[in-house]
């Protein structure tokens, strides 16, 4: 809060999303989460359900840890990034994956912290030439992924260099990259209209509320 306050909203808000993605994926879809944190049944995803939702929100809310140490040298609060300035935020995965590391949480929070901008394929994204995410990380780095996705693209407060998108709109979007850059066990939970629904609300008033909070802390 006190270094970038967008950044701190931006991590409040994906760990509220990644948390609710997480959430209905074990309500609707609990066998495509076996394996996640040594889970070995869709029964035992559902028992430990408060288990895997505690993390995924802690995953999101330090996945973007590493830009403390890039952000202060670059002024992106109202302006796109020059090309040597991206080049150079591209570092914060890995920069968040060392710090969560030496912190006692190479398990888990690092993983999340490393992964999230590497595309579900494999074969785009940062940073380059790392392995495959572990299977026990992999389905909330999967969640994470989308959720920065969305926060970030619907937000024109904080990021107010680039224009939000509708909610809609990039829900398209989420479904051309399915497979691809997404996950596809991810972006089928907004085949539901009613998730939909409920998950434009959370959005927008989780939005307001964390905006109030940040004006509150710093008046």
């Amino acid at each position: 809060l006190a270094g970038h306050k967008p950044t701190y909203v931006h991590s409040l808000m994906v760990a509220e999303l990644t948390r609710a993605l997480l959430h209905r994926q074990i309500e609707t879809r609990p066998e495509t989460l076996v394996g996640l944190l040594g889970c070995r049944s869709a029964a035992e995803v559902q028992a430990r359900r408060e288990e895997l939702c505690q993390t995924a929100y802690e995953c999101g809310l330090y996945h973007d840890l590493g830009k403390c140490a890039v952000l202060m040298y670059i002024d992106n609060n109202a302006r796109r990034l020059l090309d040597e300035e991206f080049v150079c935020v591209q570092w914060h995965a890995a920069f968040g994956y060392e710090l969560l590391c030496k912190i006692g949480h190479k398990g888990d929070l690092a993983l999340a912290a490393l992964y999230h901008h590497t595309y579900y394929d494999g074969q785009g994204g940062y940073p380059k030439d790392q392995p495959p995410c572990p299977k026990n990380m992999k389905p909330i780095v999967d969640a994470l992924t989308v959720a920065d996705s969305l926060d970030a693209a619907t937000d024109n407060i904080g990021r107010c260099y680039t224009a939000a998108k509708p909610l809609e709109k990039l829900i398209e979007e989420l479904r051309a990259q399915k497979g691809s850059r997404y996950a596809p066990a991810v972006v089928e939970l907004f085949d539901d209209p009613d998730f939909c629904t409920e998950f434009r609300r959370k959005l927008y008033e989780s939005r307001q509320s964390v905006y109030l909070e940040v004006y509150r802390e710093t008046i």
